[in-house]
């Protein structure tokens, strides 16, 4: 539990222009069909070149709360780059990239340096490059189309890989579903199609997860993002987190992503 904690802090420790709220009053329109959805989720995801922007976190356990901040850079599909400011000074740095994950914690002067797979080991968090970049971005994850199902509610679109009865259930009643081993869905915003609620149940792992998107921005042409996230995680205890965006940057032309061992460091294995 305490690399878990020490990862958490690092993930989590991971303007000026027309915003876009997630209240709804415009309802999803029936008459689309799951091809028409998903095209449309696809083309308004997020896919800058590059992003850069601050995080204001904060992360609850039963035992206590964190906040720091967190500066954020990363070129799409190729890096991911935070540096996570906590007591006034720089608390831990990571850098992801798709095939690999490097993290020093500065503060207990440990480092890791591997694969995702052995990641999720260590810290027993099932974390991938593309987990992060969508929870980032919040851009939808993928989910298998010959198993996806579409439905509407609450004025939204609905996608899962289960029918409305099942996913329903995990989505309200997580702990009244024994029986389905995976089970994730999103809700749909009817007018430009970005996620604002992705939920996940995993049986297999003893896993229930909310993620919630609110205060849609477009930051320029295209390019939506959420200024509030809010994250509840419900494994072997309870974690909660709030992220709130700010100073976003698209597409600037030049972004670096220092990173730096320290012979010192002891690796966490």
């Amino acid at each position: 539990m305490r690399h878990l904690a020490i990862f958490i802090l690092g993930l989590v420790t991971l303007t000026g222009c027309k915003s876009k709220q997630a209240a709804v009053e415009t309802a999803a329109d029936k008459s689309f069909s799951l091809k028409e959805l998903t095209d449309s989720v696809t083309q308004y995801s997020a896919q800058p070149n590059n992003l850069s922007f601050k995080i204001a976190a904060q992360v609850k356990t039963p035992d206590k709360t964190n906040s720091f901040k967190v500066n954020t850079r990363l070129k799409t599909d190729s890096i991911i780059w935070l540096s996570v400011t906590a007591f006034g000074m720089e608390a831990a740095r990571i850098q992801a990239r798709p095939d690999s994950l490097f993290f020093v914690n500065k503060i207990e002067k440990t480092y890791y340096r591997g694969n995702y797979e052995n990641a999720a080991k260590v810290f027993n968090l099932p974390v991938t490059f593309a987990l992060l970049q969508n929870l980032l971005l919040a851009n939808l994850p993928d989910l298998p189309k010959e198993k996806t199902h579409y439905y509407t509610l609450q004025n939204h679109y609905a996608l899962a890989n289960s029918p409305k009865r099942i996913a329903e259930k995990a989505r309200l009643k997580p702990e009244k579903n024994k029986k389905d081993a995976q089970i994730i869905g999103a809700l749909i915003h009817p007018v430009f199609f970005r996620p604002t609620e992705v939920n996940l149940l995993d049986n297999t792992k003893n896993l229930r997860a909310q993620i919630t998107y609110n205060q849609f921005e477009e930051v320029e042409k295209n390019l939506i993002i959420p200024l509030k996230t809010n994250i509840f995680v419900h494994s072997k205890g309870k974690v909660s987190a709030e992220f709130k965006y700010s100073r976003l940057k698209p597409n600037t032309e030049k972004l670096s992503y220092p990173f730096k061992f320290y012979d010192h460091y002891e690796a966490i294995r």
